[in-house]
């Protein structure tokens, strides 16, 4: 409750008896030239004496007519540079949004025409095992019957083509040959360190190719060798005196020179500098 309800103004009214914007008086009264007394959290009065007081000392200021549209020029301005910086925030988010949007699109799409190569892969298999149920009815009985059946069967077997339930390779889905592997498993096949290799690698631009993932948070490179880089790579650690192993079902290692997958060949493959991986 004011406790001087008729000795008190509003700051408001004091800045009219005094003559300046509401503004300056607050300048008044934070530098103790005018007294206010705070009735709440929002609302101050000023007491009707301090503004005589004020008056007496100053000389009353002649109102300036302009001085309430200056006020309210003001106070607008606060609320467009309000309005403003929200349309800011509002705009940095809408082009955070149609980023995402935008990087999803792509995902699903790329989605798409997987399921579309499935579905292609699949309407091709069943069009071999229809032509397979014609081809079965029409083949005769007896011993001669159970050779065609099985040579049929042998057949439909290397014409359908691999199950979509599982989808594309890893190699695949980035477009290399089923044969391409990855550094790191061609390293641990053949006894070498990886990341050794891979730092060779580095160095010597074409002995393995690297796959970009712009849009991955973590490991943004992979390391892959085509078939025809395997050889190379295994020619070119040859060549550097680096221990390396043989694997058992692979034949770029006599690609690379090791003409015998036999002890001489796993001779050729152990012994290198220290003997030791490198």
């Amino acid at each position: 409750m004011d406790p001087h309800p008729e000795t008190s103004i509003t700051v408001k009214e004091a800045a009219k008896r005094i003559g300046y914007s509401v503004r300056q008086t607050d300048r008044f009264i934070k530098k103790g030239a005018l007294e206010a007394v705070r009735v709440n959290a929002s609302l101050r009065k000023v007491p009707v004496a301090s503004v005589e007081a004020f008056n007496a000392r100053h000389d009353r200021r002649p109102v300036d007519p302009l001085e309430p549209v200056k006020e309210t020029l003001h106070q607008q301005e606060q609320v467009a540079g309000d309005i403003l910086r929200q349309v800011a925030l509002l705009r940095t988010e809408m082009e955070e949004r149609h980023s995402m949007v935008s990087k999803r699109i792509g995902e699903l799409e790329g989605h798409l025409r997987l399921l579309k190569a499935q579905l292609q892969q699949e309407r091709e298999a069943r069009l071999t095992l229809e032509q397979a149920v014609a081809a079965l009815s029409t083949t005769i009985t007896g011993a001669e019957g159970s050779q065609n059946l099985s040579e049929l069967v042998r057949q439909l077997l290397t014409r359908i083509p691999r199950s979509s339930s599982r989808g594309l390779l890893p190699q695949e889905k980035r477009g290399y040959p089923p044969a391409t592997i990855r550094l790191v498993h061609f390293a641990t096949q053949h006894g070498i360190e990886p990341s050794t290799l891979r730092q060779h690698a580095e160095k010597m631009p074409g002995l393995a190719t690297i796959y970009e993932r712009p849009n991955a948070t973590t490991k943004k490179h992979e390391w892959w060798l085509l078939p025809e880089q395997q050889a190379p790579l295994l020619r070119y650690w040859q060549a550097q005196n680096k221990t390396w192993t043989p694997c058992p079902d692979c034949p770029h290692d006599r690609e690379a020179g090791t003409t015998d997958m036999s002890d001489e060949g796993g001779e050729m493959g152990k012994t290198g500098e220290g003997g030791a991986v490198a």
